[in-house]
């Protein structure tokens, strides 16, 4: 949601592969207990091109519960599966490239934070392995409080946190340690990014609408016949409900010079851009197929509806 990235959720009681052709990422938050025709949709839907990320212990149970004796989705992610850490509270995660695409943006740093359990992945030959673990900080036993001059990183690690290979015509992506839970539980930006970036490697060219706005606009794509809107809800509030939707809020700071991006398919072409409260009509700028327009205020709820030609 606050990398604007729109998405659908499906239950995982019907993930078929007709029904997982229609698009171009799958993300499995941690989807431990999975049937065999799931894994097996799963499957095909990154052979045939696809990019299945997931996170933690996604596809080691049956839906039952009970341990597959052979993980789902070792053969995707380019590895083997071998135990599992615990208890890693005060450790952290290694930038090993900070140019892979799983780590645009994060900045001048080499660690991110990391917490609670993982599972180990031994990686084959041609995964690429962009954060690995470092051993939780230890702290001076004359040290009363945790400071870091009493504090002591005691090694890094090849383990990965991160770990992505292809497989057929599609990739996997694996986040070892429960990264979601974490951006949910803490919200450190970092982590956040990361899923993201994830998510928009795996997308690659197909991605077709960006917007640049602060990240508690929310964004939901639609197309109707003729046209596509772009809704936008203005949320500024950052205190999370446990449900993981925002806590409404009683203030409106309108947020200005919002910035909406799609990509034209094919023949497709713009004959007009407008915001659907105002009737007002938007100019629009062309860059290769490219479409883009600047929402001069949101204050609550606004569509950017593109009218094709």
């Amino acid at each position: 949601m606050e990398a604007h990235i729109p998405f659908d959720v499906l239950s995982d009681k019907f993930l078929e592969i007709e029904r997982l052709q229609q698009y171009q990422v799958l993300v499995l938050p941690n989807s431990a207990c999975l049937s065999e025709a799931a894994v097996a949709a799963i499957k095909a839907f990154a052979k045939a091109g696809g990019t299945v990320i997931a996170t933690f212990e996604s596809g080691l149970y049956d839906e039952f519960g009970a341990a597959r004796q052979t993980p789902g989705f070792a053969d995707l992610f380019g590895g083997v599966y071998a135990g599992q850490r615990t208890n890693l509270k005060s450790s952290y995660a290694q930038l090993r490239d900070s140019d892979d695409p799983l780590l645009a943006g994060i900045g001048d740093t080499d660690l991110v934070p990391n917490d609670g359990d993982l599972v180990e992945f031994n990686p084959k030959a041609g995964s690429v392995v962009p954060l690995t673990l470092v051993l939780p900080v230890t702290v001076n036993s004359d040290a009363t409080i945790s400071i870091p001059e009493y504090s002591a990183i005691s090694g890094a690690t090849d383990v990965p946190i991160a770990v992505y290979a292809s497989y057929g015509e599609g990739r996997g992506i694996l986040f070892c340690n429960q990264m979601d839970a974490l951006f949910y539980r803490y919200g450190f930006a970092d982590l956040g990014r990361i899923l993201a970036n994830a998510v928009d490697f795996a997308l690659g060219n197909s991605k077709d609408l960006e917007v640049i706005a602060p990240d508690y606009v929310d964004v939901t794509s639609m197309e109707q016949p003729g046209r596509w809107l772009v809704h936008l809800i203005n949320f500024p509030v950052s205190k999370q409900l446990n449900t993981g939707w925002r806590h409404p809020g009683r203030n409106l700071i309108p947020v200005a010079d919002i910035v909406v991006r799609i990509r034209l398919a094919g023949s497709k072409r713009i004959a007009q851009v407008r915001l659907a409260t105002t009737e007002a009509v938007l100019a629009y700028r062309l860059d290769g197929d490219w479409v883009e327009v600047t929402v001069p205020v949101l204050d609550d709820h606004e569509i950017v509806v593109f009218e094709m030609a």
